[in-house]
């Protein structure tokens, strides 16, 4: 294992968008720096994207998006526990049949693997750096229709330790490789409905301009008042197609459903690598009946296989279907189209400043608390 330092630019090609270098370069506009490096294992070379945020006093924070790919092989488990837990949670291909293998035998082999990669790391990052936190995709994933109970990956071994998870643990991932009606075929029933009422009754799907995201935004911050969600100001997104103008290997669209002429929602996908990923949604507390968001991901999901995609990415589930989540309702919208539940293991930190990190953990754990208990209540 090694990993060679490459201009931002040069990072390879990954179905991870984080991990790409429209991400660090959209990133470094944020105030983060981007460092990039290319890991090769005995799987191949793949991208490592590190952003190091400065905390203040000197000390600062390294922090790797959904990364690295390379350690496991994709047959590789590691590991698994009862959804009791509600831990976190797996990324891999299209589709697997029924579980992911029971085991534990490569929990010890990634965290040995994760420790000596951060060795490798650490010299080449700012000497203020507080620990690095590690967004593992690695975990366990199942068919929807799975007769196995769910299962979610076992934690790393010390010395990581359970960090706040940044990105969403827990997602569906629509295999894209199959023709379209075998597509349709394969999502529950309701949503092939729900596509062809919205269809039915008049309402249009179109590919808009940056421009118009300020009218996107205005539903946005509907769904945000309705769903009791954060959400960045409106330049952050403006910021995030401004900067993907020099990326054409990874377009970043806007599309709008509307019915005689009023918008009524819409979402943000980006393309990297293989996979397109459906980023943000937002939709209006008006005429919900005509069902335009399942039109918007059908549209998405029909362009994205037609630029040759492999995978469509509904990024972000609850990790199970319970009905008294108060998010069931996205989990149901979301499976609704098929595809494998993947349970990711999520952010995992290695502590050079128990003292700083100390302070750093107990205000994030607040600010989370915040957000996701206090703001929804």
């Amino acid at each position: 294992m090694t990993i060679t330092p490459v201009p931002l630019t040069d990072l390879p090609d990954s179905p991870i968008f984080l991990q790409s270098s429209l991400w660090g370069t959209f990133r470094k506009s944020q105030g983060w720096t981007p460092f990039s490096f290319t890991l090769t294992t005995e799987i191949g070379t793949f991208p490592l994207l590190v952003l190091v945020k400065s905390l203040g006093g000197g000390t600062s924070m390294a922090y790797i998006p959904q990364g690295p790919q390379g350690l496991l092989s994709s047959t590789e488990p590691v590991g698994v526990r009862p959804p009791s837990n509600q831990g976190q949670t797996g990324d891999g291909p299209g589709t697997v049949q029924g579980q992911t293998p029971v085991g534990s035998g490569t929990v010890p082999a990634l965290s040995l693997q994760l420790k000596n990669l951060s060795a490798l790391l650490k010299p080449h990052l700012p000497p203020g750096v507080t620990f690095l936190r590690w967004d593992l995709t690695e975990g366990t994933s199942h068919n929807l229709d799975s007769p196995d109970p769910e299962t979610f990956p076992q934690p790393l071994s010390a010395p990581f330790k359970k960090g706040v998870d940044v990105q969403p643990p827990d997602t569906v991932i629509l295999n894209l490789l199959p023709s379209e009606d075998a597509i349709l075929e394969g999502m529950h029933k309701k949503t092939r409905y729900n596509i062809r009422l919205a269809e039915k009754k008049g309402v249009i799907v179109r590919e808009a301009p940056a421009l118009e995201l300020t009218t996107w935004y205005d539903l946005y911050r509907t769904t945000s008042e309705r769903d009791k969600i954060s959400i960045h100001p409106l330049t952050y997104y403006q910021g995030l197609f401004a900067t993907a103008e020099n990326f054409p290997q990874n377009p970043v669209k806007l599309w709008l459903a509307e019915f005689e002429g009023t918008v009524l929602a819409g979402i943000i996908t980006i393309k990297s690598g293989d996979r397109v990923t459906y980023l943000y949604g937002a939709s209006s507390n008006e005429s919900r009946n005509l069902m335009p968001a399942y039109l918007l991901q059908w549209k998405a999901i029909q362009w994205a296989k037609a630029q040759g995609a492999a995978t469509y990415d509904l990024f972000g589930i609850p990790p199970t279907g319970d009905e008294g989540h108060p998010m069931h309702g996205l989990y149901r919208f979301k499976t609704g189209f098929g595809g494998v539940i993947h349970h990711r293991l999520g952010s995992w930190d290695l502590v050079y400043n128990p003292l700083a990190y100390f302070l750093f953990s107990q205000s994030e754990k607040l600010r989370t608390w915040y957000y996701k208990v206090w703001k929804k209540r």
